[in-house]
């Protein structure tokens, strides 16, 4: 059972501006490709020392309504990212339940490859969602 001292969120800061309408952001996992390498009567998988780059999920909020008028300043400045191929450096940072930072991920001149601006979130009767799918070019942990 989880404790209220094990939970954990993160805030999301793009070029230096913390995101306030972030939902959620999905599993960030890096892995190390592997080589076959064939022996006698086996075939072993050996680490080739290539870390592949995780794409990662980020829910925003925004308003119910979709119309341009009404739309939230950051899910504006998604669009027009996703839009213009831009790139921007993104900091992931992870807070415990008190808000107290103990972990942060940087994440360097970062695409969005996937944007979807979703009409309403059938989980939530209290806002719409913004979904972006980021690539990073390379990543430091802090």
């Amino acid at each position: 059972m989880q404790t209220n001292s094990m939970a954990s969120k993160r805030r999301v800061v793009i070029d230096g501006k913390e995101m306030t309408n972030v939902v959620s952001v999905g599993e960030i996992k890096f892995e190390k490709s592997t080589i076959d390498v064939p022996t006698s009567n086996r075939i072993k998988k050996i680490a080739s020392g290539i870390i592949t780059e995780p794409d990662i999920t980020i829910r925003f909020e925004t308003p119910r309504s979709q119309s341009d008028t009404s739309k939230s300043d950051d899910a504006k400045f998604l669009q027009k990212w996703f839009e213009n191929g831009s790139s921007y450096d993104v900091t992931i940072i992870y807070v415990d339940a008190n808000d107290v930072e103990f972990d942060k991920l940087y994440l360097y001149q970062c695409e969005i490859t996937n944007y979807q601006d979703t009409a309403f979130d059938a989980a939530s009767v209290t806002y719409a969602a913004v979904d972006v799918t980021l690539a990073p070019y390379d990543h430091k942990w802090a």
